[in-house]
């Protein structure tokens, strides 16, 4: 699997439950198990290029479909109780269930309740599982690829293999004999229920990619293309890559090559750095689950894992600073290289728990220090803009910054457009000037003076 851990998804905003989240971007499942599934893809992302690939084929297949049909909420919730049911579990053989039944007046009025439940239970599993095998059956002999679709409709012919069709098909669309229905309600609850419940399973992987393809047809997104790392060029390229969370955003083109895999972004706040580094981690948590990006095209190499720095926060609790926040955290993150391999690495605004001088020279060692590792790509972004000019040597550096423009009568303009190169705007002390703040001080002096 795709190692990250709780920090990054915080980052990034993964998985929790707002409007801005990618799980909320993503989840229009209609089951709650088509849910946890979807929230299992985005928390536990591959690392492995078949699985990714068979997924992107399988949405890619979905989209084609309508298939709403086949999930209903309610339904899935009363056929998961039904079958939890007790007793039926435990008959060694039909006729015994038959005899059970019957010892237990079954038949009677106050068994009503039950009898109706069982019933209906029946009837829906019966038409679940030919609306599904009618649909895994139609991928089979299509030209496309269909991903993990080929591999389910294979499993389902194992499950078919002791039912008689036109039996399901009769408990589908019609009111059938009590016989037949216990007969059924014995084979799904006993002999087949472990594989029943695969098909549950099935069902809510369907619906969880289901509700992506459904994102992925209103546009906007594209697959990643998988490259290998033998490739000698690009590590990560994206063309017009844009931020989920954003209502009007800007689109900007990635190139990481092997040769420069350590991004060092300059500016000052509000240029939109953190912004770009959750776009790019976005992208590659989204990548690595299989799932589209927001961007025109993309391809990279996969990686083991991501790691980022973007909201670190102290721990009071534990009585750590932010400084030794970001210690830990920078241990943590060269740890998980150590024993998981090439990662994705983002440190955005590196050391500012510690004085201006202190952070020059930590900054500059540990870039010194990454600057030997192949394969990962480290994305450090500061305000420490002097440090840029004295890194100029280090040919492993890809100096980037957000543009901005400054106009005496308008003003600042973001244009939060990615830039080759090294930021000079002193954006602070304009704004300094600007507002006045340094006359009102200068006239409070003046009025002290005087009194």
């Amino acid at each position: 699997m795709f190692k990250t851990d709780q920090q990054t998804l915080t980052d990034i905003n993964a998985l929790d439950w707002n409007s801005r989240s990618l799980l909320h971007f993503f989840d229009h499942t209609l089951t709650l198990g088509g849910r946890d599934v979807l929230y299992g893809c985005l928390l536990l992302p591959l690392c492995e290029k078949d699985e990714i690939v068979k997924r992107q084929e399988t949405i890619a297949y979905l989209a084609k479909l309508k298939i709403d049909q086949l999930f209903d909420k309610y339904m899935m919730v009363d056929l998961e109780s039904y079958l939890q049911m007790p007793q039926s579990s435990y008959s060694p053989s039909l006729f015994i269930h038959f005899a059970d039944k019957l010892s237990t007046n079954f038949l009677s009025l106050a068994y009503q309740k039950e009898r109706l439940f069982i019933r209906q239970s029946v009837r829906e599993i019966a038409t679940l599982l030919i609306g599904i095998r009618d649909l895994l059956a139609s991928c089979v002999p299509s030209s496309r690829h269909t991903g993990i679709l080929a591999t389910y409709a294979e499993q389902l012919v194992l499950f078919w293999k002791d039912l008689d069709e036109k039996e399901l098909h009769r408990l589908s669309k019609s009111k059938s004999p009590l016989r037949l229905v216990l007969k059924y309600d014995y084979i799904f609850r006993s002999v087949k229920k472990n594989i029943v419940q695969e098909v549950f399973k099935m069902l809510y992987t369907l619906d969880a990619l289901y509700a992506v393809s459904k994102v992925w047809n209103k546009g906007g997104l594209c697959f990643p293309r998988i490259r290998m790392h033998s490739d000698p060029h690009e590590l990560l390229t994206i063309k017009g890559m844009y931020n989920l969370g954003l209502d009007e955003p800007i689109k900007n083109d990635i190139h990481i090559h092997a040769s420069q895999n350590i991004w060092f972004l300059t500016g000052a706040n509000m240029t939109g750095k953190s912004t770009l580094l959750r776009s790019i981690a976005s992208c590659m948590h989204l990548a690595h689950a299989g799932f589209p990006v927001p961007a025109l095209s993309m391809g990279t190499v996969l990686f083991k894992g991501m790691m980022t720095s973007i909201n670190l926060a102290d721990s009071l609790g534990a009585g750590y600073s932010h400084f030794f926040a970001e210690v830990n955290r920078l241990k943590t993150m060269a740890d998980n290289m150590a024993t998981h391999g090439p990662m994705i690495i983002m440190l955005d605004e590196i050391f500012k728990g510690t004085n201006y001088r202190d952070a020059y020279e930590a900054t500059s060692q540990l870039i010194d220090h990454i600057s030997g590792i192949d394969h990962s790509i480290f994305f450090i972004s500061t305000h420490m803009t002097d440090l840029g000019t004295a890194l100029k040597g280090n040919a492993r550096i890809a100096p980037k910054y957000l543009a901005t423009k400054i106009d005496a009568k308008e003003g600042i303009s973001f244009t939060y457009t990615l830039t080759d190169g090294i930021a000079t705007d002193k954006l602070g002390m304009w704004f300094l000037k600007r507002e006045g703040v340094f006359q009102r001080f200068q006239t409070l002096q003046s009025k002290s003076d005087k009194a």
